[in-house]
């Protein structure tokens, strides 16, 4: 295989034929992506922030993983935040155009504090980081210490990591910017989409929230639309302010996730407003060849979805 297939028709042969080698061929590929970033860093002598920004379900919070595990693995201490923590709380929370709190935008987190942190970390000194409740909507009592001594790395992971008013008053020399998303559409023969991108994404948060966190698709569905809302004004301006994009794409992810997708989706009650969107993903998800989840490699970021 000497490119990773994107259309239906090529997947589903990979997928029948030699299922092992299209995983380990998607793997691969992300892996070495991931290693680019590792080059980067290992380049710059000095104490690195990376900001990792990405919309819902790119993949986020284990590529940051990845990335810190394979950084310690070149002989780099890093360590990994999420902005999550930095959220303000249900109760200063800003209130949006229409009366509601807005927990998407910028100003929900402690921007103050988080700019102090990245300062104080870029500077080798030692900072508490704060860990956000979500059961209680509010920043528990628990602490986490870091100090960065000189040439380790801190990764910052979140929607609004490239956003200018966090990145915008460090040097460039010591900040990695890095967006994460599916990238790529999957195209039948006959250059129809059968899977977009955020299709894709919102597939891998449906099967995500309903075997994780306990929310119905119904439920999925209605936080989507503010989910895309935020998005569309929070973080796509900004993801050109990159020095590299991430593809989470996995050629083998439709024909692994499928089966368990569909079943999820049938609980669709045909009252529901999203009943005919679902049953469109349904019909696209059938198309796919089935791969047995099994097959997932223990290593790969499908199983923040799958698993």
């Amino acid at each position: 295989m000497t490119d990773f297939p994107k259309r239906l028709e090529e997947i589903n042969q990979y997928a029948e034929s030699d299922p092992k080698g299209l995983i380990e061929t998607s793997e691969k590929r992300y892996g070495a992506i991931i290693d680019s970033v590792v080059e980067k860093v290992n380049e710059n002598n000095l104490n690195t922030v990376i900001m990792l920004a990405g919309p819902s379900s790119a993949g986020k919070t284990t590529t940051a993983r990845i990335l810190r595990d394979k950084l310690t693995e070149s002989g780099v201490s890093a360590y990994e935040i999420s902005l999550d923590d930095f959220y303000l709380g249900a109760d200063m929370a800003p209130v949006g155009p229409d009366g509601e709190k807005d927990f998407e935008t910028v100003e929900a987190l402690d921007l103050p504090f988080l700019k102090e942190t990245i300062k104080k970390l870029l500077s080798g000194e030692g900072c508490d980081i704060p860990i956000f409740d979500f059961k209680t909507s509010k920043r528990s009592d628990r602490w986490n210490h870091i100090e960065l001594k000189e040439g380790d790395v801190v990764i910052f992971e979140g929607l609004h990591a490239l956003n200018p008013v966090i990145t915008d008053d460090f040097e460039n020399e010591n900040l990695i910017k890095l967006y994460i998303s599916l990238l790529t559409r999957i195209y039948d023969k006959d250059d129809n989409i059968i899977i977009s991108r955020r299709d894709a994404r919102l597939i891998r948060r449906i099967v995500r929230d309903y075997n994780h966190r306990g929310s119905s698709v119904e439920k999925t569905f209605e936080l989507w639309q503010k989910v895309k809302s935020g998005e569309n004004k929070y973080l796509f301006p900004y993801e050109d302010e990159a020095y590299l994009k991430i593809d989470s794409f996995h050629p083998y992810e439709e024909c692994m996730i499928r089966d368990c997708a569909i079943e999820i989706l049938s609980r669709l009650s045909p009252e529901s407003e999203y009943y005919e969107k679902g049953m469109g993903l349904i019909e696209n998800l059938k198309k796919f060849s089935s791969i047995p989840l099994c097959m997932l490699p223990g290593d790969s970021i499908l199983n923040e979805f799958m698993k």
